[in-house]
């Protein structure tokens, strides 16, 4: 699967990577090489991973850079997006009985 890093913590090695298919999140461990945390991922990365889903949550598995900051204001658009939406749910439309 292919998906976006939306978040990421270099030093715990973890990431949150927005998913192709616009299902849940998938969440990345990291990984270690020689005991030292490996996550050289970035916020708007492009990355092809493996996804295995266990309980309710998904997992990327062995995340690889297809595009290093390709979409790099897409957290931005996603955190605007459902200001957008949750401003337009607050809205109460003035419906009136009119007769004709």
């Amino acid at each position: 699967m292919h998906g976006v890093i939306i978040w990421s913590d270099k030093t715990r090695g973890r990431a949150v990577i927005w998913c192709e298919d616009h299902g849940d999140l998938a969440f990345y461990g990291g990984e270690t090489e020689g005991g030292s945390i490996v996550n050289r991922f970035e916020p708007g990365d492009l990355v092809h991973f493996n996804l295995r889903e266990d309980d309710k949550l998904r997992l990327a598995l062995k995340p690889r850079l297809v595009a290093a900051d390709e979409y790099p204001t897409l957290m931005q658009d996603l955190k605007d997006t459902g200001r957008d939406i949750a401003s337009a749910s607050r809205l109460r439309p003035n419906l009136r009985s009119i007769s004709l």
